[in-house]
């Protein structure tokens, strides 16, 4: 495992990259964003367990996961099935989709990265099975307080490569909790004021306790009136149908107490927007669909904005 390191005169990143099968098969391991430092003071990425004894996808920070589940249900246990980004996994059981929980056994893909000093440039061979191969490149640049993620699949397969992709952004600017400092703004989200209804805890890892009033609304923000008790969660997902149409799509997560904040410009329209957390990160997802025929290409941008007093 390395870390690299982009900088400017504002931005400070660290990027994780490695040639190693990570612990768990769900996130891209190309353009992995480990921190972000803005003005030498403030910081925003956190990992997405820091207590060992729960159980993690290892996630941290920005990092991307693309989604297509149902290609494990077309093989037999034993045999391999492509997660995009990641390689060819083996199948543990017969016909079940990919699950995040379990550990595959995996052949990764062959990943090359070139680094200059404020960029970075991410090369993946997708490997080649059940008619479905890809290239992929991934694109990172720092301006001023700003980082550019450009991101480009193509098709080289004879399947369609039909898909979604989202960052999973674990987030805690300046290291606060989960409570009250924070608000996020997500002027998209149509059913927002529903997020009262997100809080829940897991007894053995199923959600079963309902926790009222953990989030809270107001307009197209979103609050948590106090810190998060131990084991405490909220979820809430909004699917294409809920999506406001907007002529700029972004949200954005402020510290009240610190003044800094980090803000996500998509330059897509959204097909599903996720909010995720637990006690100390918080989760904007934002996800964007890909459909590409043989021979084609697509590609799609966001930037994160960094903001701090």
């Amino acid at each position: 495992m390395q870390s690299f390191f982009l900088e400017n005169s504002r931005l400070k990143v660290q990027i994780h990259h490695t040639d190693e099968p990570l612990p768990s098969q769900r996130f891209d391991p190309s353009a992995r964003v480990e921190q972000v430092t803005l003005d030498g003071k403030h910081t925003f990425c956190i990992p997405e367990q820091i207590d060992a004894s729960r159980r993690s996808c290892y996630g941290t920070g920005l990092c991307g996961e693309f989604v297509w589940d149902e290609l494990g249900t077309e093989v037999l246990r034993g045999e391999w099935f492509p997660k995009i980004g990641i390689g060819l996994l083996q199948q543990t059981e017969s016909s079940k989709p990919y699950d995040m929980w379990k550990r595959y056994e995996v052949v990764p893909n062959t990943t090359t990265v070139e680094f200059a000093e404020n960029s970075a440039v991410f090369h993946q061979v997708q490997r080649p099975c059940l008619g479905i191969s890809a290239e992929l490149w991934k694109k990172i640049e720092l301006h001023e307080n700003m980082l550019c993620l450009s991101t480009t699949i193509v098709n080289t397969g004879e399947r369609d490569l039909i898909l979604n992709e989202y960052q999973h952004n674990f987030i805690a600017i300046d290291g606060e909790k989960t409570g009250p400092a924070y608000e996020l703004t997500v002027p998209f989200d149509g059913t927002i004021n529903e997020v009262s209804k997100a809080g829940f805890r897991r007894i053995n890892y199923v959600p079963q306790e309902f926790l009222p009033d953990i989030l809270s609304n107001k307009s197209t923000s979103v609050l948590w009136p106090n810190y998060l008790s131990n084991g405490a969660e909220f979820y809430k997902r909004t699917d294409y149908k809920d999506i406001l149409l907007q002529t700029k799509y972004f949200w954005e997560l402020k510290n009240q107490k610190s003044g800094a904040a980090i803000r996500e410009f998509q330059f897509f329209t959204p097909t599903r927007f996720d909010l995720w957390g637990i006690e100390h990160c918080i989760c904007p997802e934002v996800y964007t669909a890909i459909n590409v025929k043989h021979g084609e290409k697509q590609n799609w941008w966001r930037i994160w904005q960094f903001t701090g007093e």
